[in-house]
């Protein structure tokens, strides 16, 4: 039994199996051991994806910031971006909705990558900072970022990482109650805090781009 893989015809990897039970694995060049790791390295990946997926467990719901005009914002959703271009990129954003309304969300955006070498591989590292106001709710976030990317035959594979801190603010001295005769709400609801909080928690993120 063989398994051959090519490579634009420049070289080959072929694994042969003899009836003894015994194999050997005979490769072309360096580069197609990288791919193949690489290719593992996917495959365990997507396995891991799909325990996790099938794993019963229960989840908090969240407010994610809402942002338009993606292509230029791309690091702050997805950390495999940073030096995807191969140059030095500074951005700045800012979206307003519901506009003359009090309390109407805002997002803003403020961040930079480049590309560099790390280890003597083709890396990047970045930096963004978003302020998200919604309300009475005021979430700052700053993450720092790291990509690694892999050149493969007809395009890029990116692989990023980002680690950072959220603080959260929430005033609930700007909730407006309804009378204290109303069956809906009152002022001593205790699910509705009328005292101002701040957390701060750790915040990491994981993506992987191809472009």
């Amino acid at each position: 039994m063989a398994l051959v893989f090519m490579f634009r015809n420049k070289c080959y990897l072929e694994l042969h199996h003899s009836q003894s039970g015994k194999g050997f694995c005979k490769a072309g060049e360096h580069e197609n051991k990288r791919l193949f790791s690489l290719f593992r390295l996917l495959c365990s990946g997507t396995c891991v994806f799909f325990v996790l997926f099938c794993t019963n467990t229960a989840v908090l719901a969240q407010y994610e910031p809402q942002f338009s005009q993606n292509m230029f914002n791309k690091t702050a959703l997805n950390p495999a971006f940073a030096g995807s271009s191969g140059r030095v990129n500074l951005s700045a954003i800012d979206r307003s909705q519901l506009v003359g309304v009090e309390g109407a969300p805002r997002t803003t955006v403020v961040g930079g990558d480049m590309a560099t070498n790390i280890l003597g591989s083709r890396s990047a590292v970045g930096l963004t900072i978003m302020n998200d106001v919604a309300g009475f709710s005021n979430k700052l976030t700053i993450n720092g970022l790291i990509a690694r990317h892999y050149f493969l035959d007809e395009g890029i594979l990116g692989i990023g990482l980002s680690v950072g801190i959220v603080n959260e603010v929430y005033d609930g001295t700007k909730l407006v109650f309804k009378p204290s005769d109303s069956s809906y709400h009152n002022d001593t609801d205790p699910a509705a805090s009328n005292t101002k909080e701040t957390d701060i928690a750790p915040d990491a993120g994981f993506g992987v781009s191809y472009i």
